[in-house]
């Protein structure tokens, strides 16, 4: 289960009225999937921003463009959800996860 899949499954229980579901031990269990999924992108892009796998049918500076704006959304959606989420948004979690999700965004963006 990806921490997309997971955050969208949290997005329908909230949905559902009437039932007295602990969500927010459960969004906070995706943000560590979250903040994982941060560390590994980072680790994916120190290791291959040098020579990234660029699509055939590309050119080596589009393909670099759109292996990194891939990285992005791999980070952005998530994000997303999460700040619709402004309790959640607010734990000691979070804001380390904000920080780190802002570095990553930077990094990025400047790569591309």
């Amino acid at each position: 289960l990806t921490t997309e899949k997971a955050l969208e499954l949290l997005e329908k229980f909230e949905k559902i009225r009437g039932a007295k579901l602990d969500l927010e031990e459960k969004y906070m269990r995706v943000l560590g999937w979250f903040g994982r999924d941060l560390e590994n992108i980072r680790k994916a892009y120190q290791k291959f921003k040098d020579n990234p796998a660029i699509p055939r049918n590309l050119p080596p500076v589009a393909g670099k463009i759109a292996w990194a704006r891939q990285l992005y959304r791999k980070i952005e959606t998530p994000m997303q959800y999460f700040k619709k989420k402004p309790d959640i948004m607010r734990t000691p979690e979070a804001k380390k996860a904000i920080r780190s999700y802002n570095k990553m965004a930077t990094v990025l963006l400047e790569f591309e």
